[in-house]
């Protein structure tokens, strides 16, 4: 559950944060190449897996008190905050709490396999050991990169924050492009540059929010 976000007005005049789930585009097509490569089984376990994920988030948001809602068209949450402000393990519980849960399952339907049969157990092991690990990467829009924007901006504010996160994210935005560059002359592959366009344009698009956020509140600010 991690959302690229614009700042508009709604009718009222207030604000209004309105999410671009980019990470379940690129999900999206991801599974429509599975099914074309793999097959239906390999996609149902992955849309299970990914749902598992969005579910844990979703857990968290109604523990915490964040309002969510179901994002038309694509699978997956949106959020966003709705009474008492969340502190800092709060906004960890957030944004870990789907990596978390695929490692779980992925933990747990291992161990259950070697005392019972499992249908498809080695896809629902591997698309959950592979949702979370790329999901702790430090990279927009992915989970991990979310909980390190929260630590950096409780000491040198929200802008600066994601100002560190882009440059991290676009290094390994550049380290990917590279392997793959490197992979092609054994094997040409779309993935690696995929991964890369995908890390480098959320990256940017976070860095352009976070501005535009910035510049808002120095006018409201001036207006008061």
């Amino acid at each position: 559950m991690v959302c690229l976000a614009r700042r508009t007005k709604d009718k009222s005049g207030g604000n209004l944060r309105q999410k671009l789930s980019v990470k379940n585009v690129f999900f999206a097509i991801f599974a429509i190449a599975l099914v074309i490569r793999r097959g239906i089984f390999e996609v149902a376990v992955f849309a299970l897996s990914l749902g598992a994920h969005e579910a844990a988030h979703a857990l968290a948001a109604h523990i915490l008190g964040v309002k969510t809602a179901l994002e038309p068209g694509m699978f997956g949450f949106t959020f966003k905050r709705e009474g008492v402000p969340i502190n800092i393990a709060g906004m960890y519980w957030l944004h870990l709490s789907g990596p978390i849960a695929n490692l779980a399952i992925a933990i747990g339907v291992n161990a259950a396999s070697k005392h019972m049969y499992i249908p498809l157990k080695e896809f629902v092991v591997f698309y959950n050991q592979l949702l979370f690990v790329l999901n702790m990467l430090p990279a927009y829009p992915l989970d991990f990169a979310r909980a390190l924007e929260t630590t950096l901006s409780a000491k040198r504010g929200r802008l600066k924050a994601v100002g560190m996160v882009t440059k991290a994210s676009f290094i390994l935005s550049a380290t990917i492009a590279a392997y793959g560059v490197w992979m092609a002359t054994a094997r040409f592959s779309l993935i690696p540059f995929g991964l890369a366009a995908f890390f480098a344009f959320s990256a940017f698009r976070e860095l352009q929010n976070a501005k535009y956020e910035t510049i808002e509140k120095i006018k409201s600010k001036l207006a008061a």
